[in-house]
């Protein structure tokens, strides 16, 4: 009781203020707490009252939590590993507080939110807010709100009508998590939506605690004084104090005058320290912050101005480049003097591990392990990798619109250096359509941020908004484009799915892209990559079949096969023969036999946890692709922590590479005949094949029975051990009256290459 009552005399009760438009910015934070059902809609956690008593809820930083009875029953081995007490946490003006990062929130759960609004009169008001997933929400006692949804953030989704008493209120968020983002972003406005300038937030602070986030230092340093602290002022001086002395020691030989920056820097923070009071403080971080921000400018004029002249990034002869075609009669593609390339990889984001340590504006800067990780790649047997540019939350290509940021572009360069020292090609793709829709305040089309995207159809329907995409498609082909190790430009992520357009609006941008693409890379360098554009349903009908399958300007086809692996499979048939399924309705679809190649896929409403099933099922799709008639392994989106391929799934790559370089793909060319196999009960089986070659695979041991009527009257057959590539010395072809059936003994995973004899 004593050391209670000692504790909370230690605590200090600190002001601050509100954002410009009125957020919340500062809050105790508790959690995660166990959300079991979450994934379903459905969480526990939700309902449960983890504060035995969220309506009286008043807590101070480290009070701790004690574990209720149900916490400890639906978690009985305390798999979410949550804070035991109360944390002080800030969040951002654009995006709110990211929960994730603050909780290492990967699993279903809840979190508390808390603080005190103190109005200096009584008032009707409203809180304004978005949540990332569902959310309760009290003031004062009362339960004002509750939402159980799966969704990101949006600004100001909900609103609730509040009466502020004079003093302070009590406000206290409870947000769901069920799988990827977590957070919110919470403001406070008059009946107009106007921030109320004069509401402070108070909480109580342990002085005890260490500063562990950008603006915190501040925080802790004036805990007790009087006046409010401004947070936005607060954590913007530590993040640009801190990126501009990290910018500096990376591109000193880039920096105009680079003895000024650093010596601002240590400046600002003796003028710091000087201050009076926090009011006081408040302003001398803004000043400090904008001398800061315009020393940084001009260090980083000279560069900045380079970039946007977009030099190529490799001298090179650009008639000797490698730029891979479709084959002759379609199917397949051929590199550039004929001999077949079968595209056999997978996407690798920018900010995903082995890619990530080589942004220059990251901590800890490591593009070593960018150039172990390809060079581990090749020995897989991956020659191609899916790449967006840019992925909003971690960094923009443009910054603002229209300004290419040179060290994004750095960033990039890394990726395409080592891509191409170990002959790995990219499918570029231009734009992350789902972060820039999913975290559309980093997003540099956002109005808030100098763009022009008031309305999501804009981007494919505004001639503005064409005219800025066209400039960002000529700047990847001036500077990457002079190149063999770009595979294709995918002009758009998921066409069909994030603006709104239709078919017809979508068919329009595409048509007008490509011919740009097209005509602007010809005059550029005489030569010309393939084009495509990626469409989000599996199998699309209708107007979208059109554009997904037939448009004269893209040279293969895409669609992204979510279909079977999507929910966490629990055995590997089903989505392999999901797999032959959509690859086989896509290819009934194609009217001039370009390629086609499942550039998406997985399991991506629910992970799988299992590494061991997960290289199964893996294995399966890739096989199925390929043995279906489509081009390569087709593209997982990873779906894992940490977010790349496994080992096994990478040996599943490496075996179908062995046994690709042993096809005769010219043969597979052209026109399709019947082919029907089926294997054992219970196992995926499926192939493909012309008038004189044919691909069959089964996902177990044992017969296959293959009916190739229009096939050849001899036939020779060939087994390769999927899990290794290699060939299988005991398999045999033997005709039983119409059909032929083929074995390779008690392998468990076999593909089967069927000649004329």
């Amino acid at each position: 009781m004593i050391a209670s009552l000692l504790a909370a005399m230690a605590l200090s009760s600190t002001q601050f203020r509100l954002g410009p438009g009125g957020e919340i910015l500062a809050w105790l934070i508790s959690g995660p707490f166990p959300n079991v059902g979450a994934l379903q809609r459905k969480g526990t956690g939700f309902a449960t009252d983890y504060l035995a008593g969220e309506a009286e809820a008043e807590p101070a930083e480290g009070q701790e939590i004690p574990m209720v009875p149900f916490e400890r029953n639906t978690d009985p081995n305390l798999v979410v590993k949550r804070r035991p007490d109360w944390n002080l946490g800030l969040g951002n003006s654009k995006s709110g507080v990211d929960l994730g990062a603050f909780l290492n929130g990967s699993k279903p759960a809840v979190a508390y939110l808390y603080t005190t609004l103190v109005s200096p009169k009584e008032r009707d008001a409203q809180i304004l807010f978005g949540s990332d997933d569902g959310a309760k929400v009290y003031l004062n006692g009362d339960l004002l709100f509750q939402k159980q949804v799966a969704r990101g953030i949006k600004r100001d989704e909900d609103r609730i009508p509040i009466h502020l008493k004079s003093g302070p209120n009590r406000l206290l968020f409870k947000i769901e998590q069920g799988d990827g983002g977590w957070g919110l972003l919470a403001r406070l406005a008059d009946l107009q939506g106007r921030g109320l300038e004069d509401v402070r937030e108070s909480l109580s602070l342990d002085p005890s605690k260490k500063a562990d986030q950008p603006g915190e230092r501040w925080i802790r340093s004036f805990l007790g004084k009087p006046g409010a602290i401004d947070v936005v002022q607060a954590v913007r001086y530590d993040e640009l104090s801190v990126r501009a002395g990290r910018w500096i020691g990376r591109f000193k030989a880039d920096a105009v005058s680079p003895e000024v920056l650093p010596r601002t820097i240590a400046a600002s923070l003796e003028n710091l320290k000087n201050a009076a009071d926090s009011d006081d403080l408040s302003r001398k971080l803004e000043s400090s912050a904008d001398q800061i921000e315009d020393e940084f400018i001009q260090a980083r004029s000279k560069i900045l101005r380079e970039t946007q002249e977009a030099r190529p990034l490799f001298r090179t002869e650009v008639q000797e480049e490698d730029y891979v075609k479709v084959m002759s009669g379609g199917r397949y593609f051929v590199h550039a003097d004929g001999r077949p390339f079968i595209p056999i990889g997978y996407n690798h984001n920018p900010d995903w591990p082995k890619f990530e340590e080589s942004n220059p504006e990251r901590e800890v800067y490591e593009p070593q392990v960018t150039a172990r990780y390809m060079a581990h790649l090749k020995e897989s047997g991956v020659n191609v990798i899916r790449l967006m540019v840019e992925t909003p939350p971690t960094g923009t290509l443009e910054d603002p619109i229209g300004a290419f940021s040179p060290e994004h572009v750095r960033w990039i360069d890394t990726i395409f250096a080592e891509a191409r020292k170990n002959g790995i090609k990219l499918i570029v793709t231009p734009w992350d359509t789902f972060w820039m829709n999913v975290r559309f305040d980093t997003t540099p089309y956002n109005p808030a941020l100098g763009g022009d995207l008031k309305e999501r159809v804009d981007f494919i329907t505004s001639p503005v908004l064409r005219k800025q995409e066209k400039k960002r498609i000529k700047f990847l082909i001036d500077h990457w484009g002079n190149t063999g190790t770009v595979f294709s430009w995918e002009l758009l992520n998921e066409g069909d799915l994030w603006w709104g357009e239709t078919p017809e609006q979508l068919r329009d941008w595409i048509e007008d892209m490509a011919t740009y693409a097209r005509d602007y890379e010809k005059k550029k360098w005489g030569r010309n990559h393939l084009l495509s554009v990626s469409i989000s349903q599996a199998m699309p009908r209708g107007g979208l079949a059109t554009d997904a399958f037939n448009l004269p300007g893209l040279d293969y086809a895409t669609t992204h096969l979510y279909i079977g692996a999507s929910k966490a499979p629990t055995e590997p048939v089903g989505p392999a023969l999901a797999e032959n399924e959509g690859v086989v309705y896509c290819l009934r679809h194609i009217e001039d036999r370009r390629p086609y190649i499942d550039t998406e896929n997985g399991p991506i409403d629910k992970w799988i946890d299992s590494a061991t099933l997960d290289n199964e099922v893996f294995r399966g799709m890739i096989w199925a692709h390929l043995a279906s008639g489509a081009a390569g392994s087709g593209f997982r989106w990873p779906y894992r922590r940490p977010h790349h391929l496994t080992e096994g799934m990478l040996a599943a790559l490496r075996a179908m590479s062995t046994f690709a370089e042993d096809v005769p793909w010219q043969s597979l060319a052209g026109d399709r005949v019947r082919l029907e196999a089926s294997g054992q009960k219970g196992q995926a089986t499926c192939g493909f094949g012309t008038g004189r070659c044919a691909i069959v695979w089964t996902g177990g041991s044992g017969d296959v029975t293959v009916r190739w009527p229009d096939g050849p009257a001899t036939v020779r057959a060939k087994a390769f051990d999927c899990h290794t590539g290699m060939l299988i010395k005991n398999a045999s072809v033997r005709r039983i009256e119409d059909h032929w059936v083929v074995s390779a003994g008690s392998s468990s995973c076999v593909a089967f290459l069927l000649t004329s004899g």
